[in-house]
């Protein structure tokens, strides 16, 4: 009982309805009303995280929330592996490397690479998106590819909705400054990876 009076100190806005059940730090609710859309939630679980916050795990309705977030970069007049794509779900890591030639001219081809995404680092990325602030976003934010340089990409995809922004650097997007690092700690773990993997073969 004690964590639902914490839940409910952390969450003052969302109104528990049915049975609850707390077991190995997760909480399980059948019903919950939300102060979002679609206004009532099924099966809701929320775990609790080292930093004393209720992370929500999962919950029934459809295909509501984050659904897919895409983070990327490209760089102009590089030879060699310079774009790399990464594609997150609650799911799995899809991460692609592509070139459009060698340094001695040759065509490269593109290699992609999947791995396990967990709970707890898909919860730790989409706890930091608040999509009504990304969708007001301009769609380019400072000036990607200008003097040769790099273009970043982010796409999210919200419940039926879908926003994709670029930019030439991080400080063109000081407003999501937690969302896109984390983003791109994700990307740099799984480029590691990928790196080791290519010098195996």
């Amino acid at each position: 009982m004690r964590y639902l009076v914490l839940l409910f100190y952390f969450v003052s806005s969302v109104c528990f309805g049915q049975s609850a059940n707390y077991k190995d730090n997760s909480l399980s609710i059948s019903e919950v009303t939300v102060p979002f859309s679609p206004g009532i939630v099924h099966d809701v679980q929320f775990k609790l995280a080292e930093d004393g916050r209720w992370d929500l795990l999962n919950y029934l309705n459809g295909s509501a929330g984050v659904r897919e977030v895409r983070y990327g970069v490209s760089g102009n007049f590089c030879s060699g592996y310079c774009s790399t794509h990464l594609e997150i779900t609650q799911g799995a890591l899809l991460l692609t490397k592509s070139a459009a030639f060698s340094d001695d001219g040759q065509t490269l081809p593109t290699i992609s690479t999947n791995a396990l995404n967990t709970e707890e680092s898909w919860n730790s990325l989409v706890k930091l998106i608040d999509f009504s602030s990304f969708e007001q976003l301009p769609d380019r934010l400072g000036c990607p590819g200008c003097a040769d340089g790099p273009i970043y990409f982010i796409e999210i995809y919200y419940e039926q909705k879908y926003k994709r922004i670029e930019f030439g650097n991080e400080t063109d997007v000081v407003e999501i400054k937690a969302f896109y690092e984390k983003l791109k700690t994700i990307s740099d773990e799984q480029t590691i990876k990928f790196n080791q993997a290519i010098e195996k073969l």
